[in-house]
């Protein structure tokens, strides 16, 4: 077990930003490595923390219960001090955002930093059980960007990060979350891909293709007609895979659908689902972004619509000297 060294810090902070997880090109791994994924970190919505050393231990703010149960399992493996665990916001739980692993790696890497712990998000990931099938939420974390993993090989660790691009500076990720719902986790999650049928060859063969010469490629050039055509055939061909365990076929949430198909309709081709959802997206010009919000929010009044751009770096981890130490 790991000893906390006395280090002379009197806090540590950290801002871990979502991810939007935009499909998988090989659930089954007929030919190799199992899903590989493609995803995006965005500027929000975000989790911010503070932990510094405390008498005993207090969690403040959201998701305290969660962060109780991952301080739990760090102290299995490391001699951890009480702490004081401070959230000032939190990523929305079960939104297609990436929630968890962000929670983990924010708290895990402020308690790593405070007490000198030698680790890396990846150890971590690996130790509090992130990244079974997508390593798509620790790039985020590292990152930041557009990234595609590996997928998963035999060894159970997350995916390693095969590519990573800046997203272009003038887009916009356009976000339409239904607050009603909440996407599949944990053994629920689980449950839903043994109910799933086998995932075709044949399937995998052509998202692997539109990846190579249309989403990454449009990416690359910042080619937004190229990138939505890849992406958006993606997103349904996946979406037909995913109907029977989803309520409104394609799209977690019926609502998030018909914002979907409007968008679809009226020319903006890159938009789907966040993993489960019930989060969905499009990516757009900037110029566009802030007409087709006001739209969305005035014909979807039940959706939390907002615009948001691509992060292009990954968590930032702040740490305040206590009075009298200096930091190297």
């Amino acid at each position: 077990m790991d000893e906390a060294q006395g280090v002379s810090l009197a806090a540590v902070s950290v801002r871990a930003p979502a991810r939007l997880h935009l499909g998988f090109l090989d659930p089954a791994g007929t030919l190799g490595r199992r899903f590989l994924g493609l995803g995006l970190a965005i500027t929000a919505p975000a989790t911010e923390l503070r932990v510094a050393p405390a008498a005993g231990d207090r969690i403040q703010g959201p998701e305290a219960e969660r962060l109780g149960r991952l301080l739990a399992r760090l102290r299995q493996r490391w001699r951890i001090p009480p702490v004081d665990v401070r959230v000032a916001r939190a990523i929305p739980a079960h939104a297609g955002f990436g929630s968890g692993t962000q929670l983990a790696l924010a708290l895990g890497m402020a308690l790593a930093r405070l007490f000198a712990l030698p680790t890396t998000p990846r150890k971590l990931a690996r130790l509090l059980g992130r990244g079974r099938r997508s390593g798509l939420g620790l790039a985020a974390f590292t990152t930041g960007g557009f990234v595609l993993d590996a997928g998963c090989g035999a060894d159970g660790a997350p995916p390693p990060l095969l590519l990573r691009l800046p997203f272009p500076r003038g887009w916009r990720v356009l976000l339409l979350r239904d607050p009603s719902r909440e996407g599949l986790a944990g053994a629920a999650e689980d449950e839903a891909f043994r109910q799933l049928p086998p995932f075709p060859e044949a399937t995998a063969e052509r998202l692997a293709r539109l990846a190579v010469s249309c989403v990454l490629p449009g990416m690359a050039t910042q080619d937004l007609a190229l990138f939505g055509r890849g992406l958006s055939e993606i997103q349904d061909r996946l979406g037909d895979w995913y109907a029977p365990v989803q309520p409104a076929g394609r799209w977690l949430s019926p609502e998030v659908g018909r914002a979907l198909a409007w968008l679809r309709a009226h020319g903006i081709a890159a938009c789907g689902q966040s993993s489960w959802g019930p989060t969905g997206f499009a990516v757009l010009a900037a110029a566009e972004a802030g007409a087709l919000r006001s739209h969305l929010r005035a014909a979807f009044p039940a959706l939390a619509v907002e615009v948001v751009r691509g992060r292009n770096r990954g968590a930032s981890l702040r740490t305040l000297p206590a009075e009298g130490a200096t930091l190297s």
